[in-house]
């Protein structure tokens, strides 16, 4: 199982931006949170912060998002696997099913890259985490429309890596319509695009540069969250022109079938646990988040 050391650096680019840790990032006081009544991220702060993971395969970001709002058992596994890296396929699932963590968390030990990404920036996980929590729809809209940009930016095409589908929305999430709902929400894309595994037992994780896919970025107060590849582990100049690929993770656990309805806002969760990355025939319910696993 490979590993890799990721960290945050700006992003390249003529907007110049700091490191993540010094830029205007949302902070704790505007944390999403309906029932205490803060505020909820708007637009362009649900880009920043959604921007490493929009290009993120369905099958990826659906584990990525919920996990997220587990971050202790995010520490967790990440230290459960410092421990337990000699264990691979069989041995690794045994292992991992005597655990008392969320299917998600689970998923992504097999994925040892963005658990250790995850790990290493909490504030970034605990964000994301409150903002699925909060609005959820807002966050799966942000995905959509940094999809688009970089569609549309030529960055995000089928490979041998994954294929990628377009399609026009029927149904378009719309603002909120309560009170509370920031002023600058706007209906998501007209169309959907879906990225899927071009296999369906192998998942890659996909790093590039916010500036390069997404092109110029409309938000220079809030300028994109980047996580670089460890120093070796991308060949050459890679990053420079689009998406780099690394290794490839077999996913050919049952946990790996959930996914997304992107039309309605939802997650979806494979409650019969098949592996099924385009999520059809199978019996999916919404995910429910289990407060369980958030515990402190």
């Amino acid at each position: 199982m490979l590993g890799s050391s990721l960290a945050q650096e700006a992003p390249a680019g003529p907007e110049d931006a700091q490191a993540p840790s010094e830029q205007a990032a949302p902070d704790q006081a505007a944390q999403p949170d309906q029932q205490s009544g803060q505020a909820l991220l708007d637009e362009a702060q649900l880009d920043q912060l959604v921007a490493p993971i929009a290009l993120y395969a369905d099958p990826l970001l659906a584990q990525v998002l919920i996990a997220s709002t587990y971050p202790l058992e995010v520490v967790q596994a990440e230290r459960w696997l410092e421990k337990n890296k000699e264990l691979k396929g069989d041995a690794l699932d045994e292992a991992l099913a005597k655990e008392d963590w969320d299917d998600s968390i689970k998923a992504l030990v097999e994925v040892p890259d963005v658990l250790e990404m995850m790990n290493k920036d909490l504030d970034w996980t605990s964000q994301l985490g409150d903002a699925v929590l909060a609005q959820q729809a807002d966050v799966m809209g942000a995905v959509q429309r940094l999809r688009a940009l970089a569609h549309e930016n030529g960055k995000l095409e089928s490979n041998d890596q994954q294929t990628v589908t377009v399609t026009q929305a029927v149904n378009v999430t719309q603002p909120p319509a309560s009170s509370d709902a920031p002023a600058s929400a706007q209906p998501a894309p007209q169309q959907v695009i879906v990225i899927e595994p071009a296999s369906p037992e192998t998942v890659y994780v996909p790093y590039y540069q916010p500036s390069v896919v997404y092109g110029s970025w409309p938000y220079p107060d809030y300028p994109p969250y980047y996580f670089a590849p460890r120093p070796g582990y991308i060949v050459g100049g890679a990053l420079a022109t689009g998406l780099a690929w690394g290794a490839g993770y077999a996913i050919g656990n049952a946990i790996w079938g959930d996914g997304f309805d992107w039309r309605g806002d939802n997650i979806h969760v494979n409650v019969d646990r098949n592996v099924n990355i385009n999520n059809k025939n199978v019996n999916v319910n919404n995910w429910q988040h289990n407060s369980y696993h958030r515990r402190a």
